[in-house]
């Protein structure tokens, strides 16, 4: 049995409000706008579009992680001394990059 849209909408709006008290009433609107054609059309999503989106997703971020490691290999080519860059930025970012990778 499925909930009346104006009830539904309302449980979202509970949901939603809390989570992301930084944004402006029209982007609460619309994010608990979003979450409600979520629940109500997902049932009808089929696994193979769901695994299909999936490995979309999954190939852009395997591309962008590519273009953001070759950005990163190209600045410190370039780049002759770690002036004006502090220690602790520099070694914090080799270590969470060698985590992320």
């Amino acid at each position: 049995m499925m909930m009346h849209p104006d009830r539904l909408y309302r449980l979202a709006c509970e949901l939603v409000y809390p989570t992301i008290a930084f944004c402006s009433p029209f982007l609460k609107h619309i994010f608990a706008l979003v979450l409600v054609i979520v629940i109500v059309y997902l049932p009808f999503i089929d696994a193979l579009s769901i695994s299909t989106v999936t490995y979309a997703v999954s190939m852009l971020h395997a591309l962008f992680a590519f273009l953001a490691f070759k950005n990163d290999i190209g600045f410190w080519k370039k780049r002759e001394s770690v002036r004006g860059m502090s220690a602790r930025s520099v070694i914090g970012n080799a270590i969470c990059s060698v985590i992320i990778a």
